[in-house]
């Protein structure tokens, strides 16, 4: 008898966050990984920011405001799992935010 696919992927999870955590990932960190909140782009941002670290990692950050209030926001990147988890955290700390705050 086959494993089913869906058992397959959480046991991947499972192994994941495991090797995240041994990594000295925090439980937060290896949460907002899991979650992917705000990953992707965003239609029509009112503004597109893109930075490219010395190691490589690059993350592209979109917001869309309410004159200077940030609305929503997205990323997209191309690096490792700790830019990842700093880019969820940092869209969810944003939201609601005004431009000089």
């Amino acid at each position: 008898m086959e494993t089913p696919l869906s058992d397959i992927i959480e046991k991947t999870k499972r192994t994941e966050a495991n090797v995240l955590r041994k990594a000295g990932y925090s439980k937060k960190a290896v949460r907002l990984l899991k979650q992917q909140l705000n990953f992707g782009a965003l239609e029509k941002p009112d503004i597109t920011a893109k930075h490219q670290s010395d190691c490589g990692d690059m993350l592209i950050l979109y917001l869309k405001l309410d004159k200077q209030t940030i609305k929503d926001t997205k990323y997209e990147y191309v690096g490792c799992r700790g830019l990842e988890a700093a880019a969820s955290a940092l869209t969810e700390m944003i939201k609601g935010k005004t431009l000089q705050e």
